[in-house]
C-alpha cells in the first residue's frame, strides 16, 4: 500500500494506483504526476508515482484489478483503440475497516474518439460505479444523480480547477469528516491522473468559498489562493 500526505492526512492508495497514474501521465507526454513523497500542497494534496505494480493491492494481499462493466450510467460510445482514463473509488470489500475513508482503488474507462481525457475521466467518476463495480465493493459519494454536475475543468500551469454544480444537497452526508474524505480523495486522484497537475482547485458554479464552507474546511484568513474565484470564472 502506498501513502501520501496531504493537508486532509495520511492518504492510502492501492499499490496499483502509482502504476495507473504513471501510465495515465506516460500516455499523455505529461511525465510523473506529482512531486516528493509527502510534498504538501496550498490546496489539495501533492501525488507521487514512485512505485510500480501490475497487482492491485487488497487488505489481505493482492489480486487483478477487476475489469469495469458497462451500465445504463455508462453508456457505450464510439472509442479510439487502447485509450482509457482512470478514476479512483473506494471499495470497502478491498479496505480494512481503519482505511475505508482514506483508501481508494483505480478503474479504467474508455476514451471516446476525440473527447477531453480530463473531462471524460470527472464524468465517469461523477457517473459512479457500474453495477458490476457495485457488487464487487466498489462506492463512493457518486451515481447517476450527480453524472451531470460537472461544468468544466481547465488547467493552468500545474494546478486543475474543476468547476462542479452544487451537489451538496444530493450527497448531504459527504460533508461530514469521513465523508469528505472520500470525496476528496476520489477527485484529487482522478483529477491529478487524467491532468497531470499537481495541484487541484473546486468550485460549486464557480465560487470556491461555497465548496469549500460546505466541506465544513472553510478558506483561510491568508497565503492560500484556494478561495480565489478569479480561475473559476
Amino acid at each position: 500500500m502506498k501513502h501520501l500526505t496531504s493537508r486532509w492526512g495520511r492518504i492510502g492508495i492501492s499499490t496499483a494506483c502509482a502504476a495507473q497514474l504513471a501510465l495515465v501521465a506516460a500516455l499523455c507526454g505529461c511525465g510523473t504526476v506529482g512531486s516528493a513523497p509527502g510534498t504538501q500542497s496550498s490546496g489539495t494534496q501533492s501525488y507521487s508515482t514512485q512505485e510500480s505494480s501490475t497487482t492491485q493491492e487488497t487488505a489481505t494481499g493482492t489480486s487483478s484489478t477487476p475489469p469495469s462493466t458497462a451500465s445504463s450510467t455508462h453508456p457505450a460510445t464510439t472509442t479510439v483503440a487502447g485509450e482509457s482514463v482512470t478514476i479512483f473509488l473506494p471499495n470497502d470489500k478491498l479496505a480494512g475497516a481503519g482505511d475505508f475513508c482514506s483508501l481508494v482503488y483505480p478503474l479504467q474507462r474508455p476514451v471516446p474518439a476525440g473527447a477531453d481525457r480530463a473531462e471524460v475521466a470527472l464524468r465517469q467518476l461523477l457517473a459512479g460505479p457500474t453495477d458490476a463495480e457495485r457488487a464487487q465493493g466498489y462506492g463512493g459519494w457518486f451515481s447517476k444523480a450527480t453524472a451531470n454536475d460537472l461544468i468544466g475543468v481547465q488547467v493552468r500551469g500545474q494546478t486543475a480547477y474543476v468547476d462542479l454544480r452544487d451537489f451538496s444537497a444530493t450527497i448531504p452526508n459527504a460533508s461530514t469528516s469521513c465523508g469528505s474524505s472520500i470525496l476528496l480523495h476520489q477527485l484529487d486522484a482522478t483529477t491529478s491522473a487524467a491532468t497531470g497537475a499537481d495541484e487541484v482547485r473546486y468550485a460549486f458554479a464557480g465560487d470556491p468559498a461555497a465548496f469549500w464552507n460546505w466541506l465544513q474546511v472553510g478558506c483561510p484568513a491568508g497565503g492560500d489562493d484556494r478561495c480565489d474565484p478569479a480561475p473559476s470564472r
